[in-house]
């Protein structure tokens, strides 16, 4: 029999459509519990809106390796459950066609999403979460010093700022500056500009159109008689090292936060015997967690239709409802054995791979299972 391609792409087109839905809800729910954990900034103002787009598009990007399978699997099983229960497969079995024809097209839609989300994991996903980094420690970094209309001291400064604009643009700025022993400083600006580099945990404050006034040490300085000077300036950058000061840690990256030829030379830096205090996470297993992790979980679409077909197919009431259901525990089973697995290597008592790919071989095995018990009661044969 020649491969039924109009069947196909009507299988496909309902996954699709399933899967959309489900995963426009599940993306919604990760996204608004960024924006629920950011509330109290968004509600001072701590954001502006092209950042609240940011977060929005990072955060979104972050989880969708993660939102995308499950939202796949709701596809797979709304879709093929629909077809049992308007007696669709019953007239695709009557025309000769069998399991492997329902089968064939939702797998190679699950392969590739997978290639879709290998390049997200590989290339994408990190780079989303460095800039969500720097874009939380830079929100940080401002509230703990900048809040128009009040003194905020920031180790030996003192900084006062008249009004605050949404594009962190500052107006009428005053800065007290003693960091300088023997030679303080009085900095008036009539407006700057805050400026985060991650790099470093440093909130630079270019201002524009201001005065310096210090006093001089006349006793070291015996050119200038004068014990008080004014300079005026067009342009001046200061720096606030606010990580040091407040006590925050945003300079260095978390694993997930690097790219993969970091992660391997932290592997190699591991298996040499060298110590990785200077990083966010010393234990070198979290590393290799992490390479293993950005394979395995876009293979999860693949094993997601082998398991949701034949799942699915079984003609019974309320088969919607049953998929939702259905669709929350294997997803529930995936990532329970996922993070169990994770622990026991964290705790030395599994490899990284073996952990990380353990969920994997399991739905493998299930999936085996059920196609060959969905192939047993007078399915039509492979075509």
């Amino acid at each position: 029999m020649l491969w039924p391609r109009i069947l196909s792409l009507y299988v496909v087109r309902e996954v699709l459509l399933y899967a959309a839905l489900g995963g426009a809800a599940i993306t919604l729910v990760f996204v608004s519990e960024k924006l629920l954990r950011f509330g109290d900034d968004l509600v001072a103002g701590g954001f502006t809106p092209g950042e609240i787009l940011t977060l929005l598009r990072c955060s979104a990007i972050s989880v969708l390796v993660y939102s995308a399978p499950a939202a796949f699997l709701f596809g797979v099983l709304l879709a093929s459950g629909r077809l049992a229960a308007d007696s669709e497969i019953t007239a695709m079995r009557s025309c000769g066609l069998g399991l492997s024809d329902i089968l064939r097209p939702v797998t190679a839609l699950g392969l590739a999403l997978s290639c879709v989300l290998v390049t997200l994991a590989l290339d994408v996903q990190h780079r989303s979460r460095r800039e969500l980094h720097s874009l939380t420690g830079s929100v940080a970094a401002r509230r703990a010093i900048v809040e128009p209309g009040r003194f905020k001291r920031v180790g030996e400064r003192v900084l006062y700022v008249d009004g605050r604009l949404s594009d962190d643009r500052l107006e009428g700025v005053v800065i007290a500056d003693r960091s300088h022993a023997g030679r303080p400083l009085m900095i008036f600006a009539e407006r700057g500009r805050l400026v985060w580099d991650d790099d470093r945990s440093e909130l630079h404050l270019r201002l524009h159109d201001g005065e310096i006034h210090f006093e001089r040490d006349t006793e070291r300085d015996t050119r200038h008689e004068a014990a008080y000077e004014r300079i005026s300036f067009a342009r001046f950058d200061t720096v606030f090292p606010v990580a040091a000061s407040r006590g925050l840690s945003f300079g260095r990256l978390r694993p997930s936060e690097m790219t993969m030829a970091e992660l391997r030379g932290v592997a190699v830096r591991a298996q040499s015997g060298e110590t990785l205090e200077d990083l966010r996470e010393p234990n070198p297993i979290g590393y290799g967690l992490e390479i293993h992790r950005r394979f395995a979980l876009p293979a999860a679409p693949v094993l997601f239709a082998l398991v949701g077909v034949p799942l699915g197919l079984h003609r019974v009431r309320g088969a919607r409802s049953r998929g939702v259901l259905v669709c929350a525990l294997l997803c529930l089973v995936y990532y329970v054995i996922l993070s169990f697995s994770q622990l026991l290597a964290l705790a030395s008592l599994l490899p990284a791979v073996v952990a990380v790919w353990a969920p994997n071989a399991a739905f493998g095995l299930i999936a085996a299972v059920l196609i060959y018990r969905a192939r047993i009661p007078g399915d039509a044969p492979a075509t």
